[in-house]
């Protein structure tokens, strides 16, 4: 259901920057996109000193859910303007859930950030709140000067309830080799989810979800072999 950004893995190609600068940092991110992996490790040096920009951060997280079952939470940082970057994750989120675009743009939230070249999110919740069905390969995304960053999890509320979720946002900061946290707007953007309990026809229909093989051996073959049985008789 999930459509996540690819990794590649690639060997650095050949490249015509002298031995001089053949040298870069050893603590660095690694970048989800594919191309920046391509362009080998000078590229990625080369990128991890650009200089900061504006931009913005906007995230969809459901305000309510329902106990034990699959939501989706997305994260985008990009050079687009509020607006822009709201109706793109819009989009973005209806292509991988099937949810209707009304349903999405009241769960969007955004913010103006500065953009550094190496920029980490995470999310974080109680264990016992929420249970982790997928998650980013990576934290941490380098920042290419032009394209979005996408960050997605799916998550699984196991109690009912108010509970909530932390978006934390850092920065790398090359001069000292370390992770900082990102100061205005605030680094951490608090996420309150109202938890509603599943009717039991919900819960039934969530059971044969997660056990489609009870479903296929304990319901529909015995029914499928007296439905037979019937017609033979006939």
């Amino acid at each position: 259901e999930e459509a996540a950004a690819d990794t590649a893995t690639m060997a650095p190609p050949a490249t015509d920057v002298p031995a001089a600068e053949a040298e870069y940092p050893e603590t660095k991110p690694a970048p989800v996109a594919a191309d920046s992996i391509a362009k080998g490790p000078h590229y990625i040096k080369y990128m991890s000193y650009i200089k900061k920009t504006e931009g913005t951060l906007v995230y969809y997280c459901p305000a309510r859910m329902l106990e034990n079952t699959d939501n989706n939470v997305s994260v985008t940082i990009t050079k687009a303007a509020l607006k822009q970057a709201i109706d793109d994750l819009e989009k973005r989120v209806a292509a991988t859930t099937g949810k209707p675009s009304e349903l999405i743009h009241d769960n969007i939230t955004g913010s103006t950030i500065t953009i550094e070249s190496k920029m980490k999110v995470e999310l974080k919740y109680a264990d016992k709140d929420f249970q982790t069905i997928y998650k980013p390969e990576y934290d941490d995304q380098i920042f290419d000067g032009e394209n979005d960053m996408h960050w997605d999890w799916i998550i699984k509320p196991t109690k009912v309830g108010n509970l909530q979720l932390s978006i934390i946002l850092s920065a790398f900061d090359e001069k000292n080799g370390r992770w900082i946290a990102v100061q205005t707007p605030p680094k951490i953007f608090d996420i309150k989810v109202q938890v509603d309990p599943r009717g039991y026809f919900s819960k039934l229909w969530g059971f044969f979800g997660d056990h489609p093989e009870w479903l296929l051996t304990q319901l529909l073959f015995p029914l499928a072999a007296f439905f037979y049985g019937k017609r033979q008789k006939a």
